[in-house]
């Protein structure tokens, strides 16, 4: 999937999840998809390239896969995301994005989420971020919102810098999350620098503690016990 244009919008499921009673819920972006920005303005996400616009639109439950990647060569407008682009007042609740993100230009990078304006619940990102140009980026989000049981073992490489929040001023609203990146300690956005455990045991015992962060919002973290475990320490399931 490639665009080309001027204030477009990108996503494997939606260009723009806009109305308040709007809902993706439980939704799968798998194999070899490759989304591409050739040029221009453009919100891309490896699921929806804008969600919400001012309203309560809702993602919940979905999640990219590792075999997911995105390409972006665009100019330097909007922003990109694992799996929002722009998250405009909308709420993100038990998600994940493992896609690689490779910005041959500048551009507002998240492993998750691009421009961050609302509320993100119990999710995560474990992808890879390639910056080949200046831009602000972030391992979880680009910036803004409120984070809330969270977390972000995304690789980042080339100019990028942070790994919750890609701004180093300014700030973002953070409750029980956590980032898990080898040489990098500033988590940005004026979070604290507790908010980095050193290894995947140090991020399982958070589990506890972040859940009861979560809890009420229908999704819990449970310890991954599979071979990409040091990846992905923690997955998100519904609390039943």
């Amino acid at each position: 999937m490639t665009v080309n244009g001027a204030d477009a919008k990108l996503g494997a499921i939606t260009g723009h999840n806009q109305t308040g009673a709007s809902m993706i819920k439980d939704c799968k972006v798998k194999g070899n998809v490759v989304l591409t920005v050739a040029g221009g303005k453009v919100n891309a996400g490896g699921l929806a390239g804008v969600n919400g616009w001012w309203s309560k639109a809702q993602i919940q439950g979905s999640s990219i896969d590792k075999e997911v990647s995105f390409v972006y060569r665009g100019n330097g407008e909007g922003a990109i995301g694992g799996l929002v682009g722009w998250n405009v007042q909308g709420t993100i609740t038990g998600c994940y994005s493992l896609m690689t993100i490779t910005a041959f230009t500048a551009v507002n990078a998240g492993g998750l989420v691009g421009g961050n304006e609302g509320p993100v619940t119990a999710s995560f990102a474990a992808g890879e971020i390639v910056a080949k140009a200046s831009g602000n980026i972030g391992g979880l989000v680009k910036n803004g919102g409120t984070l809330t049981g969270c977390y972000s073992t995304s690789v980042l490489s080339g100019t990028a810098s942070v790994t919750i929040c890609g701004i180093s001023t300014g700030s973002v609203t953070a409750n029980e999350c956590y980032f898990m990146s080898d040489g990098v300690s500033n988590p940005g956005g004026n979070l604290p620098t507790s908010t980095k455990v050193s290894d995947a045991a140090a991020l399982i015992d958070k589990i506890a503690s972040m859940n009861q962060a979560v809890a009420g919002s229908g999704y819990k973290y449970v310890e991954n016990t599979g071979t990409d475990s040091a990846r992905v320490p923690l997955l998100i399931q519904p609390d039943e």
